[in-house]
């Protein structure tokens, strides 16, 4: 049976945590951890999800064991089992998805095997394995027969022994120079010895590191200077084979300046004016159609209008009218508002009279002069009493 992968959900201080195991497919993995991480506590929750949770453990800090809860994925020859096993007697085991799994089923994948003997096997700790190291090493030994033979199964322990023993020699054998291991050594002396004489000093390399930046600098710098003198390269290469048009175009010039001071052909100015000739030709064309177009169609609208003469000689009195009618229209619009601001003066004008103890026909024969001097004895009292 193979554990790919143990989920301590929640057991002793480790809660969440997920030790994948899955790689690589066969062989050794090893859990590595500082002192106290939890190493020996996940060897503990590997035993109580294998066999179940202790009545009187110490890993639920005090919490009891309903507090504990640990899964894994199990793998025996193409079977899976997905299991948690909880600190609850009454649902101890089951899938991620809730449902039971027998007790029967794990061991099977287990092989039957006990406690006791998972402990022994596969429960070796630190301690132990310093105790008991030359026991279980001793090949001839009772306990080391025992789990040779228990993890060989039915192979002849004897011919396997033997055959590890020529596969030993062949590996190493005390002053032998061919095996294996002698040979790896030689080499890897060899490989020593080439790599101090390949070394450079610290020094060396940075000198030689910063050489070549600057030689990188200026493989750049060259770079750059050769594709601009490509460039330019080009450009005068267009000069030299456009020389002979320009020296014709120049010959020509000459030959149209003699045609054109002998009057045999107009300047280069006139064909630019005839051109902008042409195009003011084109433009009034063009409006001079449209403008046709614009009378045809004020024509045929005009057709169709019957004219009554005595309306027609009396047009411009007409819009005097209609001009007069719109201002009566708007002054009658005006005329509530005008009516009302009339009686707040009037109101106003009643209650000065009666201070001034005037009466209104008093008023009525005052004039302009008399009104402007109203206003200004108005100022001054307004300001003697300030």
């Amino acid at each position: 049976m193979r554990v790919e992968r143990l989920d301590l959900l929640s057991y002793g201080h480790l809660r969440g945590q997920s030790l994948d195991l899955s790689s690589p497919p066969a062989g050794l993995t090893l859990v590595v951890g500082a002192n106290e991480a939890g190493k020996s506590t996940t060897m503990r929750a590997l035993v109580s999800l294998l066999f179940g949770i202790e009545r009187h453990t110490t890993d639920d800090y005090g919490q009891g064991r309903e507090s504990l809860k640990v899964g894994a994925l199990l793998v025996e020859n193409g079977t899976r089992l997905e299991v948690i096993r909880q600190g609850l007697a009454r649902v101890p085991l089951v899938t991620p998805e809730g449902q039971l799994v027998a007790e029967a089923d794990l061991s099977a994948l287990l092989g039957n095997i006990e406690r006791s003997l998972f402990h022994v096997l596969f429960c070796i700790d630190h301690d132990e394995l310093h105790e008991r190291s030359e026991e279980l090493l001793d090949a001839d030994g009772e306990i080391g027969r025992l789990v040779f033979g228990a993890s060989l199964g039915s192979t002849a322990l004897s011919r396997v022994l033997q055959d590890l023993e020529g596969q030993a020699k062949a590996l190493f054998k005390r002053g032998g120079s061919a095996q294996k291991i002698a040979t790896s050594l030689s080499g890897a002396r060899q490989l020593a010895k080439d790599a101090r004489l390949a070394r450079v000093r610290s020094r060396d390399w940075e000198r030689e590191e910063q050489e070549l930046q600057r030689l990188a600098q200026e493989v750049e710098r060259m770079r750059v200077a050769l594709t601009a003198s490509r460039s330019e390269q080009g450009a005068l290469e267009h000069l030299r084979s456009a020389l002979p048009l320009l020296a014709k175009r120049e010959l020509l010039l000459g030959e149209l300046a003699g045609l054109e001071a002998a009057g045999v052909v107009q300047p280069l100015s006139w064909a630019d004016a005839v051109d902008a000739t042409h195009d003011v030709l084109r433009q009034s064309h063009a409006e001079h159609d449209k403008a046709r177009r614009a009378r045809d169609v004020l024509a045929g609208r005009l057709e169709g209008v019957e004219v009554d003469e005595p309306l027609l000689a009396a047009a411009e009195l007409i819009d005097d009218v209609l001009e007069l009618v719109g201002r009566y229209r708007k002054d009658r619009a005006d005329l509530p508002q005008l009516e009302g601001q009339l009686r707040e003066r009037g109101a106003t004008i009643a209650t000065l009279l009666e201070r001034l103890g005037r009466d209104d026909g008093a008023v009525r024969g005052i004039n302009d002069a008399q009104l402007v001097e109203i206003e200004r004895l108005a100022d001054e009292w307004t300001s003697l009493e300030r």
